[in-house]
């Protein structure tokens, strides 16, 4: 997998930011925007937010967009137990908890929580 791979809603990834694996092997990462780049964040803070929380499973090649419209996705925590993933948005100013396609707003966000 890299930066131009098409993800599970067809779009490539565009901009990955951080990541985290499971003990299981599957990784978790955030892909900051799907249009814009590191040089042009124009784009993204004037338009529509396009960043993505991203399961990819290594040993059947899937990637699948847990969360589409993040405002800058950026950090990436799963919990001890495994069984919920934090991810930022900078623009937002918050953390989101996704659990099972449930999404929480848990806190504010200045800096990563890690």
């Amino acid at each position: 997998m890299s930066v131009g791979t098409p993800l599970s809603d067809g779009i490539p990834m565009n901009f990955p930011n951080d990541l985290d694996v499971s003990k299981e092997g599957i990784i978790y990462f955030s892909d900051v925007s799907k249009y814009a780049r590191f040089h042009s964040f124009v784009q993204e803070l004037l338009g529509e937010p396009s960043g993505r929380l991203v399961q990819f499973n290594p040993k059947t090649n899937e990637t699948l967009v847990l969360i589409d419209g993040l405002n800058l996705a950026n950090g990436i925590q799963l919990s001890e137990k495994q069984d919920f993933v934090l991810v930022g948005e900078t623009m937002a100013e918050r953390i989101l908890r996704y659990n099972k396609n449930m999404i929480v707003n848990i806190q504010s966000l200045k800096q990563n929580f890690r």
